[in-house]
């Protein structure tokens, strides 16, 4: 079944994408057996987990799957992330920059980063306007041990493609309108039920779960 879905996934990216497409993996409530098969079906695919207890009990299960986080966070879970992580997807305070940066500089490493926008400015979810992005990453450019590589766009559950495409293209604009200047590789937008549509508004990075895995299981660790 997850085989099925992927080959749907990856003809629905060659017939819509504008540029080249990264795929993650959104494994919440997903078993690690099916976390393993996905891998082995292709290691271009990224795993990733928006709750730092389930990633770490994952992780701790097999270390060779390369992770992103894509949750909430707080700065009290950052030291379970850093070093273990390849993007924190999730950042949206200066608080979190300078732990990230701390706990980074203490590993030796620099850990990578997006910026999380929150493009319907809904209070339930995290990231900063899109008025906010220069500011913030000019803000990180003050922390050496972190590095900014890509926006993520969290958008409302709209089923008006009409307004979802708005949000869409005002992430792209405001992805080109940085890139080069702060070195901004990925535009991480669309998830299952709205991935074609942000593939066709100039994502080149999607967040795909239930498209990949069907419906969430009860992870039990």
């Amino acid at each position: 079944m997850i085989k099925d879905k992927l080959e749907q996934i990856l003809i629905n990216i060659e017939n819509n994408a504008l540029y080249p497409v990264e795929i993650i993996a959104a494994t919440k409530q997903q078993t690690l057996e099916s976390i393993e098969y996905l891998n082995e079906l292709s290691k271009d695919i990224v795993m990733a987990e928006n709750r730092v207890q389930e990633f770490i009990a994952k992780y701790n299960e097999n270390r060779a799957i390369i992770w992103d986080f894509i949750g909430r966070l707080q700065s009290n879970k950052v030291k379970f992330l850093v070093g273990k992580i390849r993007y924190i997807q999730s950042v949206d305070k200066e608080s979190l920059l300078k732990t990230i940066d701390c706990l980074s500089k203490k590993n030796n490493l620099i850990q990578k980063c997006f910026v999380q926008i929150n493009a319907g400015n809904e209070s339930n979810k995290g990231g900063i306007s899109f008025d906010e992005t220069e500011e913030f990453l000019e803000k990180a450019l003050i922390y050496k041990n972190l590095k900014m590589e890509g926006l993520m766009i969290v958008t409302p559950f709209e089923s008006d493609e009409g307004v979802l495409s708005k949000y869409f293209v005002k992430a792209r604009e405001t992805f080109d309108l940085f890139k080069d200047r702060y070195g901004l590789k990925y535009l991480s937008m669309g998830m299952s039920n709205d991935y074609i549509l942000a593939l066709k508004c100039g994502s080149n990075m999607i967040r795909l779960g239930t498209a990949l895995f069907g419906p969430r299981n009860i992870y039990i660790h």
